[in-house]
């Protein structure tokens, strides 16, 4: 005999499932075939999770800067609900206002049914991201841009300061300024490099430089190519920046690499020319 069920899932106390048994008529007469209908019942009644309880009982923080924000979930819903994960759609590149809808995964979902939770018709507990610092799209944005520069040339002639350049022992610098250059994000293939790329709204100015040896006989002792600037440049409402806290960034390439070498070296980290 061979028993058939029309339905075994996703029952509810009230469901109708019918029973079919087909029965060989060759090998018996005692047993015929047929079908009844039987009524779920003795369910346990399932307890909901909505999206109202979520978003009251999830404590949400937003780090880092709009466009490339991320999200930090403190979960305070009562046992056993407190071990869900939940997470956010976009995390990483959240920006100040968007709407994020929490979600969970599949895993997830057939947990909080071992423990007897469904989730609301339509889970999609909604939050909004705010607090996210501002970097700037384009270094044109920022409404202080000149004082920075200052900052950046200022810096550059007290890094490579003539030393008694009339004197034999002596040296002397000839600074050029070959490139300006900005970066709103840091690139994300790039893990780490020594213009602070864990950092977001980075300024630059590279510099080619030569240091030429002291007295009236002067020779050329070394050159190099020079960067040095600013990073974690935060925009305040205004689009001001507070100069004060800046990061500084300094690297030197020696002679082994051309000047159009490092400019397509910081190119290739997200740099682009500020005119």
């Amino acid at each position: 005999m061979e028993i058939k069920l029309d339905k075994t899932e996703n029952l509810s106390n009230g469901d109708k499932i019918e029973i079919i048994a087909n029965v060989d008529g060759e090998k018996t007469k005692k047993i015929k075939s047929g079908k009844i209908t039987i009524e779920v019942k003795n369910l346990d009644e399932p307890k909901w999770l909505t999206n109202e309880e979520v978003e009251k009982k999830l404590v949400v923080n937003f780090n880092g800067v709009s466009g490339r924000g991320e999200v930090q979930i403190d979960n305070v819903l009562d046992s056993p609900l407190d071990q869900v994960k939940f997470t956010v759609e976009n995390d990483g590149e959240l920006k100040n206002g968007d709407k994020v809808k929490v979600t969970l995964s599949k895993d997830e979902e057939e947990q909080l049914l071992q423990e007897g939770y469904l989730l609301e018709k339509d889970f999609a507990p909604t939050f909004e991201v705010k607090g996210l610092s501002i970097v700037a799209e384009k270094a044109t944005d920022i409404s202080n841009l000149d004082d920075i520069k200052r900052m950046i040339d200022e810096e550059v002639k007290r890094e490579y300061k003539d030393l008694s350049p009339d004197k034999g022992w002596g040296y002397k610098y000839e600074i050029k300024e070959e490139k300006f250059m900005y970066r709103q994000f840091e690139n994300e293939s790039e893990k780490s490099d020594s213009l602070g790329a864990s950092n977001n709204g980075n300024l630059i100015k590279i510099f080619s430089v030569k240091q030429f040896s002291g007295g009236s006989e002067t020779k050329l002792k070394d050159s190099f190519t020079a960067i040095i600037g600013y990073s974690d440049i935060i925009l305040d409402e205004d689009n001001k920046v507070n100069l004060a806290e800046m990061k500084e960034i300094k690297d030197t390439k020696d002679d082994t690499y051309s000047l159009e070498s490092v400019i397509k070296m910081y190119e290739a980290y997200g740099y682009t020319e500020v005119k």
